[in-house]
Parts: C-alpha cells; sequence; structure tokens
C-alpha cells in the first residue's frame, strides 16, 4: 500500500514539474506578445482619441472666428456704398486733368522716336539668342509643372486619408459617448493591461525556475494566487467598461488555472515529505535524502588476511 502511495506521488509531481514548466513558459510568451501589446494598444488609442478631440476644437474654434470676420466685413462695407457719389464727382474732375496730360504725352513721344530707332537695332541682335533659350525653358516650364501635378496628387492623397481618419475617430468618439466611456477610462484599461502583463512574466519566470522544486512549493502557489488576484481584477474592471470579450476571459483564467492546479500539487507533495527537494532527482538519486557514500576498496593484502582466515575457520 505504501508504495503503490509513493508512485502515485510521484506521478503527480511529474505532472505537476511538466505543468508547471510548460505553462509557466507559455505565460511568459503571452505576457510579451499579447497583454503587454493590448495594454500599450489601449494607451495609443487613448492618446489618439484626446488628440482628435483637441484638433476638432482647435478647428470648431477657427470656424467661429471665421464667421465673426465676416460680419465684421460686412458691417464695414456699408459704409463704402454711401461715398459712391463722392468718388462719381472726384473722377469728373479727374478727366480734365486727364485731357491736358495727353497733350504733353505727344511732345514727349516725339522726343523719345530716336531713342526707339537705336533700341530696335539692338533687339535684332538680341532676338537670335533669344529664340535659342526657348527651347530650353520651355522644357524646364514642363519638368516643373509635371512636378507640381504630382505634389498635388500626393497632397490630395494624404487630405483623402487624414480625412477618413477623422470621420473614423468622429464615429469612435460618438460610440465612446453612447457607452458612456471617456478617455481617462481609455488610459486606465491600458494601464491595467500592462501591469497584468508584468504580473505574468514575473509568475510565469518563477514557475518555470522552480518547476523541479519541490521545496519552492509555497513560493510557487504564493505566486500564483497573486497572479490569479490580479487576473480575476482586471476581468472584472474589463467588465464593468464593457470591454471584455470571451477571448480575454479564457486567456486571462486558462493558463493561470493550471498553474494554480499544479502549485496546489506541488505544495501537497512538500507537506507530505517535507526533507523532499526534487520532483525529479535530476541525477537519479534518492529524492528523500542524500546518497550513502561508496564503501571503500580494501587492499590486496586485507584480501588475503580475510581468506587465510575464512580456510582456518572451515579447518577447525
Amino acid at each position: 500500500m505504501e508504495q503503490n502511495d509513493r508512485m502515485k506521488d510521484t506521478k503527480n509531481a511529474m505532472n505537476a514539474r511538466l505543468l508547471l514548466l510548460m505553462a509557466g513558459l507559455f505565460l511568459l510568451v503571452n505576457a510579451i506578445t499579447t497583454t503587454g501589446r493590448n495594454g500599450l494598444s489601449w494607451i495609443g488609442l487613448a492618446q489618439m482619441v484626446e488628440e482628435s478631440a483637441a484638433q476638432m476644437e482647435e478647428e470648431a474654434a477657427g470656424v467661429k472666428s471665421g464667421s465673426a470676420a465676416t460680419e465684421t466685413t460686412a458691417a464695414a462695407a456699408e459704409p463704402e456704398g454711401k461715398t459712391e457719389e463722392a468718388l462719381d464727382a472726384a473722377a469728373s474732375e479727374g478727366e480734365a486733368a486727364e485731357s491736358a496730360a495727353v497733350s504733353e504725352a505727344s511732345e514727349v513721344r516725339e522726343n523719345n522716336a530716336e531713342a526707339e530707332d537705336a533700341a530696335a537695332a539692338d533687339a535684332a541682335e538680341k532676338d537670335g539668342d533669344t529664340a535659342a533659350a526657348e527651347p530650353a525653358e520651355e522644357t524646364e516650364d514642363t519638368a516643373g509643372a509635371a512636378e507640381a501635378a504630382e505634389g498635388t496628387a500626393d497632397a490630395a492623397a494624404q487630405t483623402d486619408a487624414a480625412a477618413q481618419q477623422e470621420i473614423d475617430m468622429h464615429a469612435l468618439m460618438e460610440n465612446m459617448k453612447e457607452m458612456g466611456i471617456t478617455v481617462a477610462d481609455l488610459r486606465r484599461i491600458g494601464i491595467v493591461g500592462v501591469i497584468t502583463a508584468v504580473a505574468e512574466i514575473i509568475v510565469g519566470l518563477l514557475c518555470a525556475l522552480f518547476a523541479n522544486r519541490v521545496d519552492r512549493a509555497k513560493i510557487t502557489l504564493s505566486a500564483v494566487s497573486c497572479l490569479m488576484v490580479v487576473e480575476i481584477a482586471q476581468v472584472l474592471f474589463l467588465l464593468l467598461k464593457r470591454a471584455l470579450s470571451i477571448a480575454s476571459i479564457i486567456g486571462a483564467l486558462l493558463l493561470p488555472g493550471a498553474l494554480l492546479w499544479a502549485a496546489v500539487k506541488m505544495y501537497k507533495l512538500h507537506k507530505a515529505y517535507p526533507e523532499r527537494v526534487y520532483a525529479l532527482n535530476p541525477r537519479g538519486g534518492s529524492n528523500n535524502r542524500p546518497a550513502a557514500p561508496p564503501a571503500p576498496q580494501k587492499s590486496l593484502k586485507e584480501r588475503a588476511m580475510m581468506d587465510t582466515h575464512a580456510d582456518s575457520e572451515n579447518d577447525s
């Protein structure tokens, strides 16, 4: 009966050791790739929503200031309409002055006729150079126009993407208002996720390191119990904030539950055998007590004396 109990305890120790090792490593990977990443994503989403809300407020303030400026311009345009009669009178007086200026301009033109003849000769010489430079200028203008068209297309694409993102953020903010979720709630959800990820990393390392240690079963059980408290608190918090899903419940309770079962088995084994150190001895020796030292080898003289003494006893 005692031999059967020992075999059963050994089997439980093997199962608990394997489960602590595998579940601890998987919990460590899950904390880095999923839990921590989700927490950082919630924090980033809260920052994006906050920036979008500030941008919308600035745009609304700009629209209000533009409408106020339009009203001011319309009010200032009314007095200007009343001065149109005075402007007509000033225009009639200017016509008389223009007639006098025309007569003076005719005299100036006669004096400049000789200067225009000399300028015509110089312009004829410069026409050849200008005709050669025109194709290069046209090529540069064409390339500049193409670049400008590409820049305009890129700017239009960026504007469309920004407008689409703004529409999505606006819809997200509307959904948040309907559900009663604020930016602070999003940030709190992210912080809780990061804290849970840190706890999972620590407990996963402890379980993997102490998977084969029966004498460290109390430490393993305490760490896994604390992790279960953290996971349950996270689930309740997400449930209150309406951000809980079935996948998050399974991921939050499945692995810690398996680790808790294995830690309890290991702790029971520690209570039954307080002197036991390893669940499975890595060197194949006994788990309960240290191995006995090997018997000292006897010399040839001692062996010969033993044989002689045995022969004398047989003869007598």
